[in-house]
């Protein structure tokens, strides 16, 4: 590898078709060490998803293209690599992993009318997220939410107080995305509580409350 080129040499000695196909050879083989932990949006799909990070240790880049994916020798799918330069980091999907069990069910919700003379209207919903690892070691876990976004500043949103505290908001650089990421025990389950306030002038209508 050089400033601006790297060049690929095929190890051993390998026999070309001369009919002008397509034709694969291994260049090399590396072992790289992979972080692995879980992602769950319960409010879209009750399934965690499992992820790996590679960070590529090698002098050359690797090359985009398709990749084939493997979970513990099993194939489970296609996807597609992207340019990784010496030191980037490179994020893998392995699939939705059964032994990480997810149940989210609506658990609350009331609407209410607020003030005297100028009446107002306040919804309330109340969410609780069941996760359980029966993995026989530990993983990380993330799971993600979403407060409502509101376009007119006379519609106000909070979390409400009995929620568990959420470990960032505004998470993926995405307004109203809540996560609570914790490292789960081997059988280890947690519930998350999760509620949000919409307070919002009487005359007005919200599509979907």
């Amino acid at each position: 590898a050089g400033i601006y080129n790297a060049h690929y040499k095929i190890p051993g000695k390998v026999n070309l078709r001369a009919d002008h196909s397509p034709q694969r050879f291994v260049i090399s083989q590396r072992l790289l060490e992979t972080k692995l932990s879980h992602y769950t949006v319960p409010k879209m799909q009750t399934q965690a998803y499992l992820t790996g990070q590679v960070v590529h240790n090698g002098a050359d880049a690797l090359l985009p293209g398709p990749m084939a994916i493997f979970r513990d020798g099993n194939y489970v799918g296609r996807s597609h690599l992207d340019l990784a330069r010496p030191g980037e980091t490179v994020k893998i999907s392995f699939g939705p992993d059964d032994k990480i069990k997810v149940i989210y069910r609506l658990v609350g919700g009331e609407r209410l009318e607020e003030g005297l003379l100028e009446k107002a209207q306040r919804l309330e919903r109340r969410f609780q997220t069941q996760v359980s690892n029966h993995h026989d070691r530990p993983f990380d876990i993330l799971v993600l939410d979403q407060l409502p976004v509101g376009q007119d500043e006379r519609i106000k949103v909070e979390l409400l107080p009995d929620s568990t505290p959420p470990s960032e908001t505004d998470a993926l650089g995405r307004p109203g995305v809540v996560a609570w990421s914790n490292s789960y025990l081997p059988n280890e389950t947690r519930t998350i509580d999760f509620g949000y306030a919409v307070s919002f002038p009487g005359d007005m209508s919200l599509p979907g409350f």
